[in-house]
């Protein structure tokens, strides 16, 4: 409280209390400091949060992952409440094979707390499915990514979309067929003869 740190400079004289006040709305979430514990001048005491808007943090299983999409619905199951995805991670999660998607809950989030376990339902859209291939595998050409799928002819580039990155490969959603090979080495050379036909 700026008025007690004034008055402190003012008459030099310490008091046993001091008004803090937080600089933004919000509850508090957990208590940093002790009764009697000396504290210096960075130190916090509080660690507030603003619950409105709230976010939720989902583990999406791969599988589902190109039926969602930044805006998509989610339903929280008990207490009922209606939110919106706003972010879609791209990492997957070693311990469930899953991504990240962080959706958004303006009514009704004060229903919620903080550090909460909930169920949610995703809507859900066109499914596609989705393949887990090598980094290698992909080719980059006109802001999109592709790869090279063997057909009786030769090669078809078709066009893919990253839904999540490993260290060493990438999960893709693309309109492969069953029994479609991927080409997994050689892409530059198939790259550069894709270009020349191009042209």
């Amino acid at each position: 409280d700026r008025t007690a740190l004034k008055r402190l400079a003012e008459e030099l004289q310490l008091s046993g209390t001091l008004t803090v006040r937080s600089s933004i709305d919000g509850v508090v979430l957990e208590r940093m400091a002790t009764l009697g514990q000396r504290l210096n001048a960075l130190d916090p005491l509080y660690r507030i949060g603003r619950l409105k808007p709230l976010w939720l943090e989902i583990h999406v299983p791969l599988e589902r992952l190109s039926q969602i999409a930044t805006g998509s619905t989610v339903r929280v199951v008990e207490p009922a409440v209606k939110g919106k995805v706003i972010t879609i991670g791209r990492m997957v999660h070693g311990a469930d094979q899953g991504v990240l998607v962080r959706a958004e809950v303006n009514a009704g989030a004060e229903r919620l707390h903080p550090g909460q376990f909930i169920e949610v339902e995703l809507a859900s859209g066109r499914a596609e499915r989705n393949y887990r291939i090598p980094l290698g595998a992909l080719v980059r050409q006109g802001g999109k990514t592709w790869v090279f799928v063997a057909r009786e002819t030769g090669f078809l580039a078709m066009p893919v979309t990253i839904r999540a990155e490993e260290s060493n490969a990438v999960v893709v959603s693309a309109d492969l067929q069953p029994g479609d090979q991927v080409v997994m080495a050689g892409t530059a050379a198939l790259k550069a003869a894709w270009l020349e036909g191009a042209e």
